[in-house]
């Protein structure tokens, strides 16, 4: 299960420089989480080939496991992008180092990793590379930086691409599959204005099953249709669902075609074909990270003083149980593990910028699901994960 390309993510790369990522926990928080269940042998992705561009390398100690689950990680006192076995989340074995000006970085697959390259009001592009042989390539590019430039989404088995372009005159929807880059959809310009951090965000993933690909989004505005900011549509790239605006904090979970997501009535989840139903009435979710197995969602929740705590959903019994007071950011590096950054409330002296009211202590977690035990990590920072299908 790859994580979802989701929040505030690689589309702020080329609209205001590097930032957190789609689908990964960045900087305040994005990643990933990613929400669609790759096979164990992916299928190449489309047209990559050649050398990594940008200067990008993979620096391996060992082989890469292919049965293990795996975490694209930054470790304490370190910013250098790791590849890591996460089979034992309290102890990460470290696998590779990624070196060189790669932003947005995914885990296709256990032999291929993906980023994107992208500078403010320039051109840009996403590539792969394989980190045992620093082989790979160029899948898709764009020739203007504008905001939400370089957010993308690899299907399950690694075949398709979709990634946004954008320029002065909307943002383009593209999906790339044998070699063919196809813009599906354009969407209105993204209007200049702030970010609210705990409810702004942007999601472009496949389902987990492969069927659907979402894109949620709070920044282009009110369109409706093909212009919507939530939109399902299937992999030859026809309309699904075009929904509402004010849908946000939206990520696929378990093992089929549903999409859960925030709007104002609280957390509701479409469901293939088309009905959309309630799941948590009242609740403002923030974050949402779906277990590699499909029984879970971890999300970030404030209190009444805005101070976040981290809670999980069983998505069979609906049921919700809080996991940390002072934390946010969960992410599943394995189907028992969460990991979350600890918080606390902004004080007198703190420069909270556009994250207040609380603050990161610089400190994380690894809770034991299986325990009920938590421990201090060494990881400072999850970019992407990757489990292989059971």
């Amino acid at each position: 299960m790859r994580m979802p390309a989701l929040l505030l993510g690689a589309f702020l790369l080329a609209g205001c420089g590097a930032a957190p990522q789609a689908g990964a926990s960045a900087s305040r928080t994005a990643v990933a989480s990613p929400s669609a269940s790759p096979s164990s042998s992916p299928s190449a992705s489309p047209s990559a080939s050649g050398s990594p561009p940008a200067g990008v390398q993979a620096h391996c100690t060992g082989a890469i496991p292919t049965a293990d689950p795996l975490a694209l990680i930054s470790l304490t006192g370190s910013q250098t992008p790791t590849l890591a076995d996460v089979s034992d989340a309290a102890h990460p074995a470290a696998l590779c180092t990624i070196t060189g000006p790669a932003d947005a970085l995914r885990l296709v697959s256990p032999a291929e990793i993906s980023y994107a390259t992208a500078g403010t009001g320039s051109a840009g592009s996403i590539a792969t590379i394989d980190p045992s042989s620093n082989t790979g390539g160029t899948v898709a590019s764009w020739t203007a930086g504008a905001f939400a430039s370089g957010a993308y989404a690899f299907s399950p088995d690694g075949s398709t691409l979709a990634y946004l372009a954008s320029s002065a005159a909307g943002v383009e929807l593209h999906l790339v599959a044998r070699e063919d880059d196809r813009t599906i959809t354009t969407l209105p310009p993204v209007p200049g204005r702030g970010i609210s951090p705990d409810d702004d965000s942007l999601m472009i993933a496949f389902s987990p099953d492969g069927a659907y690909l979402a894109l949620v989004e709070t920044f282009t505005g009110s369109g409706t249709g093909a212009q919507a900011s939530f939109q399902v549509r299937r992999l030859d790239g026809s309309l699904v669902a075009g929904g509402p605006a004010g849908r946000t904090m939206a990520t696929w979970a378990g093992r089929g075609s549903v999409l859960y997501f925030r709007d104002r009535a609280g957390v509701e989840r479409w469901t293939a074909p088309s009905t959309v139903s309630a799941v948590l009435a009242g609740v403002v979710w923030i974050h949402p990270r779906p277990s590699p197995d499909g029984r879970w969602i971890a999300f970030t929740q404030r209190g009444d003083l805005g101070l976040p705590s981290v809670r999980l959903l069983d998505l069979t019994s609906g049921a919700v149980r809080q996991l940390a007071t002072g934390a946010s950011e969960p992410v599943f590096l394995n189907s028992s593990t969460v990991w979350y950054r600890q918080e606390r409330l902004c004080g007198p002296s703190d420069d909270c910028g556009m994250g207040g009211p609380s603050i990161t202590t610089g400190a994380a977690f690894v809770y034991d699901l299986s325990s009920g035990r938590s421990s201090q990590s060494t990881i400072a920072g999850v970019l992407d994960t990757f489990t292989p299908a059971r």
